[in-house]
């Protein structure tokens, strides 16, 4: 099981619900940032703190991996991963998000969610546009953003059985999304 991971790389892009784009940053971990966005749909007269909008955990409606733009790590030019994750939560409290990422080397339709993350990003406020998405408004949204592979934590020309979870703003986690992805060979 890898638990570290080398380097998380800025957001590329987004899509917000009801056909709208947005483009706004969002929170970081301490590797990189990420942008989000989010449908705005729900009903609320709670403007300030997280609202009285909880229990639902949310759902994964999407979870994909593409080959993502070099990046560099120190100045040496490193490949990336991009992961897509669209999901949606009907008590519209994914208005500010955490999302956790796992990997393991062993393909066997299970992966380790109770180890430490090799990427957890966020907290991430939603946005639509430049406005941020209020408390229990939150119903959909989605992030995509990119892992640089240095071949430290994560190998190099590896299949890896990945896993996503979305945690919303009271602290309720989706259940996980799996997929099989191969990192990209080193950059020579």
């Amino acid at each position: 099981m890898t638990r570290s991971l080398c380097c998380l790389l800025p957001l590329l892009s987004f899509a917000c619900g009801k056909g709208e784009t947005a483009d706004s940053s969002g929170g970081s971990d301490t590797d990189g940032a990420a942008d989000t966005d989010s449908g705005d749909t729900g009903d609320s007269g709670d403007t300030g703190g997280v609202g009285e909008c909880s229990g639902t955990p949310p759902t994964i409606v999407d979870f994909s991996a593409s080959a993502g733009e070099d990046t560099t790590d120190n100045g040496k030019p490193i490949p990336a991963i991009s992961f897509f994750v669209a999901f949606t939560d009907p008590d519209g409290d994914v208005n500010l998000i955490t999302l956790q990422l796992w990997a393991d080397a062993e393909i066997d339709g299970a992966t380790d969610t109770t180890a430490k993350p090799v990427s957890n990003v966020g907290p991430v406020q939603m946005s639509v546009g430049t406005e941020p998405v209020a408390d229990c408004e939150g119903d959909q949204g989605s992030v995509l953003f990119s892992l640089g592979i240095t071949g430290r934590g994560l190998d190099f020309d590896t299949e890896y059985e990945f896993a996503m979870a979305v945690v919303d703003a009271h602290d309720t986690p989706s259940a996980p999304a799996f997929l099989v992805y191969t990192t990209p060979s080193p950059i020579e």
